[in-house]
């Protein structure tokens, strides 16, 4: 831990001069493809009034994913998110705006496809499944005791298990009918969200 405290002795850019926000100190940073191809890393330190120890934070990028590793001094534990995103092919738009027809408002007239396209799909489950009309995305956190820091080829590994769900979700979507979603949809028609519970991958 003495380690830690002295790499962050010295005074980081602060965000804003309000003493509730964020110090961040930059340990180091390398940009996309100076360590190897397709990926950029920063590592930093945070803290603020309520984080007076702060957390070391490792952010890495892979291409299209991202893995962000933040140890929590003050709480001994490291919280580490896993994060992909991809452009939402021409067939997963339509489906879309057949479901937003179909769940948020029945028994319409085709009407304004603007309309249609802000309607947002997700997957209820950790990790968790956004798309959108232009790109989706897949989120997975998990939280370790104490620092849990992985290196290159776990990250990459963990992002692999991501895209391989996203295939999975992704197929099978593509194979059912709007109608045989009913059992698995809820709807929340002010934010144009429609939400698929996790037994609809099973």
């Amino acid at each position: 831990m003495n380690l830690f405290k002295n790499l962050f002795k010295g005074k980081g850019r602060k965000l804003s001069n309000e003493p509730n926000f964020t110090e961040i100190k930059t340990i180091t940073r390398a940009g996309r493809g100076e360590l190897f191809r397709g990926n950029s890393v920063e590592i930093y330190h945070e803290k603020n009034v309520l984080k007076p120890k702060g957390s070391l934070v490792f952010s890495n990028c892979y291409y299209s994913g991202g893995v962000n590793q933040r140890y929590d001094m003050d709480e001994n534990k490291t919280i580490t998110s896993y994060s992909t995103h991809g452009r939402t092919a021409k067939w997963l738009q339509v489906k879309l705006i057949d479901l937003g027809k179909k769940y948020i408002i029945r028994n319409c007239s085709p009407g304004d496809l603007n309309f249609w396209s802000n309607t947002y799909l997700q997957l209820e489950d950790n990790p968790c499944i956004n798309v959108f009309n232009v790109e989706y995305n897949l989120i997975y956190n998990k939280s370790e005791e104490g620092p849990k820091f992985n290196d290159h080829y776990e990250n990459i590994q963990e992002l692999k298990h991501l895209n391989l769900l996203w295939r999975q979700f992704r197929n099978k979507l593509k194979s059912s009918d709007v109608n045989q979603l009913a059992d698995y949809v809820t709807t929340d028609r002010d934010k144009k969200l429609i939400t698929i519970n996790k037994n609809f991958l099973l």
